[in-house]
């Protein structure tokens, strides 16, 4: 059903003076591609990886009872509603210029 779908409506990339066109596997590997941004994102992530591991780590090193437990499980929820967003609006800026 995936390939299906991603044979019927494949998102493709098309660099600036029209000569390169990449296929995009996702609407964010899209948008990353579109600015530019695959050097960046390349050195960025494993720095990322390791900062957010060790956040994880540290915080889960704290929990001591439950009412700290809730306190963390909130931070996360509101981390990952704030990446979504992100990720949704950058995601509709990208489709709105297209």
């Amino acid at each position: 059903m995936k390939e299906q779908q991603k044979k019927s409506n494949p998102l493709y990339h098309v660099s600036s003076n029209g000569e390169v066109v990449e296929e995009a596997k996702s609407v964010l590997d899209l948008m990353i591609k579109k600015l530019g941004l695959e050097k960046a994102i390349e050195f960025i992530v494993p720095y990322l990886n390791e900062f957010m591991e060790q956040f994880i780590q540290q915080l889960l090193k704290n929990i001591e009872s439950y009412p700290m437990f809730m306190a963390a499980k909130s931070l996360f929820d509101q981390f990952i509603d704030k990446l979504v967003t992100l990720i949704l609006e950058v995601q509709h800026q990208i489709l709105k210029k297209t």
